[in-house]
């Protein structure tokens, strides 16, 4: 009974985090930030501008009812408690005693937010008394809904703590117009061939016309293209079998209806990416320094 009851309320019993992190690249922040000042006060100021409007967005489209926006302290917090989901019980508990009077030190210093010592293996990364294996996830070309990847994020048993990132990278203007512009001239000189040769369109064909003509109307409205790449991150404690969650993890992102990849020789970059909340993204292309 007792097995049965952990089964059905573990997937239930799951507390959730949600970090919405802005990137934006130097090359698009300079001149502005020079305008307003310069240096970090400069890009500070230029940034807080951009989250109001991202806020507008959350409590909008998306249907947030309240934002906060982490400083210094509660940043740190949130990347130590990534390397280490223990110590979260530990810091709750200081700030719920510091708030009683009590006089003790509450938080973490952003200098001790990372783990003490860690090890890159070949298909998992050991930091501290925890090991954490990472998947990319690879999205399906018809496009998938945000929720389908819902079932990664419950875990197998008590003690194992999931993560999933998902990266939306805007395209520049130039670069999506003449990647739009290339896909459009191959699928147009494709259906003309096969037409004067006698075939019929295929499905899959006509849908990929219809994407890259849709794609083409929303650049042509002013949206952006943006390319979408999704990491998710099992962590358990160090003496645990941390293949066999990794295992878990996979099957998890199987039985959702995607494909996961292994970041083999790089789960220490793919673990920061998919459960640190700093904007840790993924290379722009395979191959690409």
């Amino acid at each position: 009974m007792n097995a049965l009851l952990g089964a059905t309320l573990t997937p239930a019993a799951v507390r959730t985090e949600a970090f919405v992190t802005v990137v934006v690249g130097e090359s698009r922040i300079g001149r502005a930030a020079k305008e307003s000042g310069g240096g970090v006060d400069g890009r500070a100021r230029v940034l807080h501008g951009v989250m109001a409007e991202v806020e507008s967005a959350l409590r909008g489209p998306v249907g947030c009812t309240a934002v906060t926006w982490l400083d210094s302290a509660a940043l740190a917090a949130a990347v130590r408690t990534g390397f280490a989901p223990g110590d979260r019980g530990q810091l709750i508990a200081a700030d719920l005693a510091a708030a009683n009077g009590a006089q003790l030190a509450t938080g973490v210093p952003m200098a001790a937010a990372g783990p003490t010592q860690a090890r890159a293996e070949v298909r998992h990364y050991v930091h501290d008394a925890w090991a954490s294996v990472t998947d990319t996830i690879l999205l399906p070309d018809s496009g998938a809904v945000l929720g389908a990847l819902a079932p990664v994020l419950v875990p197998t048993t008590a003690g194992e703590r999931r993560c999933l990132t998902v990266f939306l990278a805007p395209l520049p203007l130039d670069r999506a117009t003449r990647l739009v512009g290339r896909e459009d001239m191959s699928a147009t000189t494709g259906n003309e061939l096969r037409a004067r040769m006698g075939f019929r369109q295929r499905a899959r064909q006509r849908r990929d016309t219809e994407r890259i003509g849709t794609a083409d109307e929303k650049l042509a409205a002013g949206r952006a293209l943006v390319r979408p790449a999704v990491a998710a991150c099992v962590t358990v404690p160090a003496t645990w079998p941390v293949d066999e969650h990794g295992r878990r993890l996979a099957a998890s992102i199987r039985a959702a209806g995607f494909v996961p990849l292994r970041l083999d020789l790089a789960q220490d970059s793919g673990f920061a990416a998919a459960a640190i909340p700093l904007g840790v993204g993924l290379p722009d292309r395979r191959g690409r320094r």
